[in-house]
Protein backbone atom coordinates (compact mmCIF):
# COMPACT_ATOMS: atom_id res chain seq x y z
CA UNK A 1 0.00 0.00 0.00
CA UNK A 2 1.49 3.64 -0.82
CA UNK A 3 1.33 6.34 1.24
CA UNK A 4 -1.07 8.09 -0.77
CA UNK A 5 -2.91 4.69 -1.10
CA UNK A 6 -2.95 5.03 2.82
CA UNK A 7 -3.80 8.50 3.09
CA UNK A 8 -7.16 7.79 1.01
CA UNK A 9 -8.08 4.12 3.17
CA UNK A 10 -7.55 6.12 6.48
CA UNK A 11 -9.10 9.05 5.44
CA UNK A 12 -11.76 7.02 4.19
CA UNK A 13 -12.20 5.03 7.28
CA UNK A 14 -12.30 8.04 9.33
CA UNK A 15 -14.78 9.90 7.69
CA UNK A 16 -16.81 6.33 7.46
CA UNK A 17 -16.09 6.40 11.23
CA UNK A 18 -16.76 10.35 11.95
CA UNK A 19 -20.31 9.65 9.41
CA UNK A 20 -21.32 6.84 11.88
CA UNK A 21 -20.76 8.44 14.87
CA UNK A 22 -22.78 11.63 13.65
CA UNK A 23 -25.66 9.43 12.82
CA UNK A 24 -25.19 7.72 15.90
CA UNK A 25 -25.10 11.03 18.01
CA UNK A 26 -28.46 12.32 15.75
CA UNK A 27 -30.44 9.12 16.48
CA UNK A 28 -29.52 9.59 20.27
CA UNK A 29 -30.78 13.41 19.81
CA UNK A 30 -33.82 12.15 17.40
CA UNK A 31 -34.97 9.54 20.67
CA UNK A 32 -34.01 12.44 23.31
CA UNK A 33 -36.37 14.91 21.77
CA UNK A 34 -39.31 11.78 21.85
CA UNK A 35 -38.75 10.93 25.11
CA UNK A 36 -39.05 14.88 26.34
CA UNK A 37 -41.95 14.40 23.78
CA UNK A 38 -43.68 12.26 25.25
CA UNK A 39 -42.60 12.62 28.94
CA UNK A 40 -44.17 16.61 28.19
CA UNK A 41 -47.59 14.54 26.77
CA UNK A 42 -47.72 12.70 29.82
CA UNK A 43 -47.17 15.91 32.37
CA UNK A 44 -49.59 17.77 30.68
CA UNK A 45 -52.35 14.54 30.98
CA UNK A 46 -51.10 14.11 34.57
CA UNK A 47 -51.81 18.29 35.14
CA UNK A 48 -55.21 17.58 33.00
CA UNK A 49 -56.42 15.02 35.00
CA UNK A 50 -54.80 16.46 38.50
CA UNK A 51 -56.91 19.82 37.74
CA UNK A 52 -59.85 17.72 36.39
CA UNK A 53 -59.69 15.74 39.60
CA UNK A 54 -59.80 18.30 41.42
CA UNK A 55 -62.71 20.56 40.14
CA UNK A 56 -64.50 16.97 41.06
CA UNK A 57 -63.74 17.35 44.40
CA UNK A 58 -64.77 20.70 44.99
CA UNK A 59 -68.03 20.04 43.17
CA UNK A 60 -68.68 17.38 45.52
CA UNK A 61 -67.60 19.70 48.58
CA UNK A 62 -70.41 22.67 47.02
CA UNK A 63 -73.22 19.88 46.64
CA UNK A 64 -72.51 18.41 49.98
CA UNK A 65 -72.82 22.00 51.69
CA UNK A 66 -75.88 22.52 49.02
CA UNK A 67 -77.22 19.58 50.88
CA UNK A 68 -76.31 20.64 54.16
CA UNK A 69 -78.34 24.02 53.63
CA UNK A 70 -81.09 21.94 51.89
CA UNK A 71 -81.37 19.81 55.63
CA UNK A 72 -81.33 23.24 57.52
CA UNK A 73 -84.15 24.96 55.29
CA UNK A 74 -86.53 22.11 55.48
CA UNK A 75 -86.05 21.79 59.04
CA UNK A 76 -87.18 25.66 59.58
CA UNK A 77 -89.54 25.02 57.38
CA UNK A 78 -91.38 21.94 59.71
CA UNK A 79 -90.95 24.13 62.42
CA UNK A 80 -92.50 27.19 60.68
CA UNK A 81 -95.40 24.56 60.20
CA UNK A 82 -95.55 22.95 64.02
CA UNK A 83 -95.46 26.87 64.84
CA UNK A 84 -98.27 27.62 62.70
CA UNK A 85 -100.06 24.43 63.83
CA UNK A 86 -99.57 25.38 67.67
CA UNK A 87 -100.78 29.27 66.46
CA UNK A 88 -104.08 27.78 64.79
CA UNK A 89 -104.80 25.70 68.20
CA UNK A 90 -104.75 27.93 70.26
CA UNK A 91 -106.86 30.26 67.84
CA UNK A 92 -108.97 27.98 67.97
CA UNK A 93 -109.22 26.90 71.33
CA UNK A 94 -109.69 30.84 72.22
CA UNK A 95 -112.22 30.99 69.34
CA UNK A 96 -114.46 28.33 70.90
CA UNK A 97 -113.48 29.54 74.55
CA UNK A 98 -115.07 33.21 73.59
CA UNK A 99 -117.95 31.37 71.92
CA UNK A 100 -118.32 29.17 75.45
CA UNK A 101 -117.87 32.63 77.19
CA UNK A 102 -120.56 34.21 75.28
CA UNK A 103 -123.15 31.40 75.82
CA UNK A 104 -122.28 31.12 78.91
CA UNK A 105 -123.07 35.17 79.38
CA UNK A 106 -126.17 34.64 77.47
CA UNK A 107 -127.73 31.97 79.70
CA UNK A 108 -126.61 33.73 82.70
CA UNK A 109 -128.49 36.59 81.21
CA UNK A 110 -131.49 35.04 80.15
CA UNK A 111 -131.78 33.47 83.70
CA UNK A 112 -131.92 37.32 85.38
Amino acid sequence: MKGSDFLIFFSSSFLNELNQIIENHANSLQKNEVLKFNLGLNKSHGDIIKNRNRAIMEAIRANRLRVEQLKIEIQLEEVSKENLISLFNCSTLNLFALIASIIVLFYDRMDE
